[in-house]
């Protein structure tokens, strides 16, 4: 169920901002896809009354970080599906270097949100949580890169 759950997430993560959806059609696929990630998170986390009540908070604001930053994820996908088959050095230089630009903003979002979470959450669950968030990410990542055609 997991695993089909994780899917369902990376598909319509991917799917997003390919859309030409209304904008009313795209915030439900928005919601679809936070609610998935939440549910993932409640299967794989136990907190106490007073760990959520500091935790989900927390979440809520970072998840609209990352959500923006897999966006900007898409469309450097979006960009280099416009040009792969016929992609010059010069526009490959510039999307390794966008591709770098998000990663390290998903790195200091990560980073960011680890640090209000010590501060949260006893140091074992702060790790449990970064296990859960990176398996999600490593699935949805593994779902785009099968979809991903390789540079002609």
């Amino acid at each position: 169920m997991r695993k089909v759950l994780v899917i369902l997430l990376a598909t319509v993560m991917l799917t997003i901002p390919f859309m030409a959806a209304a904008d009313e059609a795209a915030d439900l696929k928005k919601k679809i896809v936070m609610d998935q990630k939440k549910l993932m998170v409640i299967e794989n986390m136990e907190f106490s009354a007073e760990e959520a009540d500091k935790f989900w908070p927390l979440y809520e604001k970072y998840q609209e970080k990352l959500f923006a930053n897999s966006q900007q994820y898409a469309k450097l996908i979006a960009a280099y599906a416009s040009v792969y088959k016929t992609m010059t050095d010069t526009e490959a230089l510039v999307l390794v270097d966008e591709y770098y630009q998000v990663q390290e903003e998903h790195l200091a979002i990560m980073k960011q949100f680890s640090d209000d979470l010590k501060v949260a959450l006893p140091g074992q669950k702060v790790f449990r949580y970064l296990q859960v968030e990176n398996k999600i990410a490593a699935i949805a990542r593994f779902e785009i890169a099968k979809r991903i055609p390789m540079a002609q």
